[in-house]
């Protein structure tokens, strides 16, 4: 991986800076407006978003529901990482957690 991406010109300097700054202003958001349009272009429909749930649909899904139809197995690790807020004032939840049994 490392050759190829040597090969590809990802380490050149200024790639590296051109990358740092796409990295800032995705981070502020700046490209939000860009990625819901191109949503409501491929797909003909705004995104939905539910605000009620945690964690949108998803978040209805019963944790019972998950290791009865066998998703969930023991010895299975699960991340959990979240960001709140933008920029410098950002907090980063980051958790991971390990099934023993089921």
């Amino acid at each position: 991986m490392f050759q190829h991406d040597l090969e590809n010109g990802r380490y050149d300097p200024e790639w590296l800076r051109q990358a740092e700054n796409a990295r800032r202003e995705r981070e502020r958001g700046d490209f939000d407006s860009f990625k819901e349009r191109e949503f409501e272009e491929f797909w003909g429909q705004k995104q939905r978003m539910d605000m009620t749930a945690a964690a949108g649909e998803p978040g209805r899904i019963k944790l019972r529901e998950v290791v009865e139809a066998g998703v969930i197995l023991p010895g299975d690790v699960w991340r959990y990482s979240y960001t709140f807020g933008k920029g410098e004032s950002r907090i980063l939840i980051d958790k991971e957690a390990r099934v023993w049994s089921v």
